[in-house]
């Protein structure tokens, strides 16, 4: 006959929590250059809006056939995105690089809306500011993640104000200097992106939270 003996098993010892990473020194000067750089880079995305009725009259169209020049900078602002993403870009080149890229090549499609050539060549020139601009938000949110474990949501939600205020610029300056001509605004607002693209090559860099993958 067998006897059967009870084995007692020990019981599984509790894992203990991974420590977390310490918070970055200098984070909250990277988030205050970060918020700058976007609200300068970003000046080009209503330019054209603001300025709509004298580009009707410049063009020669209607409000409808105008209101593409605000169009299809959003068109391009998804186009950039999707082939930003899909490509891998984000992660091939360091973030100051791909934001300065955005906001530089921003300011020259809108600059070279003062060279003329007619209307379909302004609606390419705003598809080429939205791709553009599609290198600068993005990258700048995941910026922030370099530099904040905690409070990631609320850091996110600077960068977000900071994108608002920087395309609703144009519009500030319409109000602020009325009947501002159109070539004058788009100028400015071409200025403002490329100080961004400056400031962003000079100052920024990424936190120790940067993966290395």
């Amino acid at each position: 006959d067998f006897v059967a003996i009870p084995v007692f098993e020990s019981a599984p010892k509790e894992q203990e929590p991974e420590p977390q990473p310490a918070e970055a020194a200098g984070r909250w000067r990277a988030l205050t250059l970060l918020v700058i750089v976007v609200w300068l880079g970003l000046g080009t995305w209503f330019s054209a809006g603001a300025v709509l009725p004298q580009l009707i009259l410049e063009y020669g169209v209607d409000a409808a056939t105008a209101s593409l020049l605000s169009v299809f900078v959003n068109i391009g602002f998804l186009c950039g995105a999707l082939l930003s993403s899909s490509t891998g870009l984000p992660d091939r080149y360091p973030p100051q690089y791909i934001i300065a890229a955005g906001t530089t090549l921003a300011a020259l499609c809108n600059a070279a809306l003062l060279l003329g050539g007619g209307f379909f060549a302004a609606v390419l020139l705003r598809f080429g500011s939205g791709a553009a601009m599609s290198l600068v938000y993005p990258i700048a949110c995941k910026f922030t993640a370099t530099w904040f474990v905690k409070g990631r949501g609320t850091v996110m939600g600077a960068v977000v104000g900071a994108t608002t205020l920087g395309s609703a610029s144009p519009h500030l300056v319409n109000v602020l200097v009325p009947g501002i001509a159109w070539q004058t605004l788009v100028l400015v607002c071409s200025a403002a992106s490329a100080t961004g693209g400056l400031l962003a090559l000079a100052l920024l860099r990424p936190g120790p939270h940067l993966p290395t993958t």
